[in-house]
């Protein structure tokens, strides 16, 4: 589920690889190691790429995540395709100096966490026509088979209805709450942010959070709108483009028809709906690219730039909480948002408060007149405002559910 969206880095597994090869006394030769438990029972299985010298994790739904960063092969012996619970001899490669404790274990944390339930109430909020309170029941899933997410170190998908990843769900994702925190900020210092003052904002940002990816999405559409509108063959925005090339992309990429999220879309044709000053959502997205195409960043390794394919068919909205409990252990429900049967858009609302707890602080830090426990106070209501904007600018006449995962 971490995997299914494709993505600009490649995180987890690599983190985990790192730690196992990290954690063998230096002066041994390497030893077998199991493949990491993050690969296990996520139905995926490690495959071979055409070029054969790298691993490509792959899905039940063909969907694939890699990178250059993964697991790099020296051998090509057969077979091509190997199986989840194989072990290997790996060597790895660590991202920064990591000093070994005498025990040889080196704690690390993941996205997934747990939460014990064994109930799903639904219960329909506004009336339309789309799914119905069994559908989106049978959407959600099993409670005692839902994944959780800790949320802390979990990004945020955009509410969208069109990946088959299971997602905590917000509109726009973490980039529209940077750009809520970067509003929130505007008001209490009384300034205005710059493009340069918004990169460098977000730099510090991914260099301090917590978080292992830092979500913003596109669409093929949008892209191929913007290849043809800059005159840039194969375009792929995750790449660095030529130099000559970046100024007018940044410029271009901040026009509504070249950006694949709705929601975002919004924020720039309407600002005045979210009580945005017109350019805080462009500069936002500028930084963000700015960062990813810096290869050189160890900030814009955190960045995931996700394309998205086809046109949306959600169904319904459908608001996912949990109880208290789950909520204080900091833990959240993850859902997928389509499948072969269903689509519909998902926002995780309550989640949303760790992540801009979390931002507020990180304002605090940046400036003394910002207050954290007011700033998040702040992106809260700033945050029920862009959800009931969402809906009714993107899903006007479809159902609106509360799902409780309990």
């Amino acid at each position: 589920e971490y995997m299914g969206e494709h993505s600009a880095h490649v995180m987890k597994l690599v983190l985990c690889c790192f730690a196992l090869a990290a954690a063998l006394p230096t002066q041994q030769p390497p030893q077998t190691l199991t493949s990491p438990s993050c690969c296990q029972n996520k139905g995926y299985t490690a495959v071979l790429d055409p070029s054969r010298t790298r691993l490509v994790a792959v899905n039940t739904s063909n969907e694939q995540w890699e990178g250059n960063s993964f697991l790099q092969m020296s051998s090509t012996a057969s077979p091509m395709v190997i199986p989840i619970q194989q072990k290997f001899q790996v060597e790895c490669q660590c991202v920064e100096q990591i000093t070994i404790p005498s025990n040889n274990k080196l704690p690390m944390e993941i996205p997934f966490g747990a939460c014990a339930a064994t109930e799903v109430k639904i219960a329909n909020v506004e009336s339309g026509q789309g799914m119905n309170a069994e559908d989106v029941r049978t959407a959600v899933g099993n409670p005692l088979k839902v994944k959780w997410a800790k949320v802390l170190y979990h990004h945020f998908s955009d509410m969208e209805g069109r990946t088959t990843a299971q997602v905590l769900g917000l509109p726009g994702g973490d980039i529209a709450e940077f750009i809520n925190a970067l509003d929130a900020y505007e008001e209490m210092t009384n300034t205005y942010v710059r493009d340069s003052d918004c990169k460098r904002m977000l730099k510090k940002y991914l260099g301090q959070t917590k978080k292992i990816s830092f979500y913003m999405m596109t669409d093929s559409d949008a892209v191929t709108q913007l290849a043809t509108s800059t005159d840039i063959d194969n375009l792929d925005l995750r790449e660095t483009p030529a130099a000559s090339d970046q100024a007018k992309l940044l410029d271009a990429l901040v026009l509504p028809e070249h950006n694949g999220c709705k929601f975002l879309r919004l924020m720039i044709t309407k600002p005045e709906d979210f009580d945005l000053r017109k350019g805080v959502a462009e500069c936002a997205i500028k930084a963000f690219y700015q960062i990813l195409w810096d290869k050189s960043s160890p900030e814009g390794k955190k960045l995931r730039l996700v394309e998205l394919d086809g046109a949306g068919t959600e169904a319904a909205v459908v608001y996912v909480k949990t109880s208290a409990e789950c909520t204080n252990q900091g833990v959240a429900p993850l859902v997928q948002p389509k499948s072969s049967d269903f689509s519909f858009f998902v926002i995780h609302q309550a989640a949303a408060d760790v992540y801009r707890m979390e931002l507020s602080e990180f304002m605090a830090d940046l400036n003394e007149k910002v207050d954290s426990a007011r700033m998040k106070d702040t992106m809260n209501a700033n945050g029920k405002k862009y959800a009931n904007r969402a809906v009714q600018n993107l899903a006007r006449g479809r159902p609106v559910f509360e799902a409780t995962v309990l």
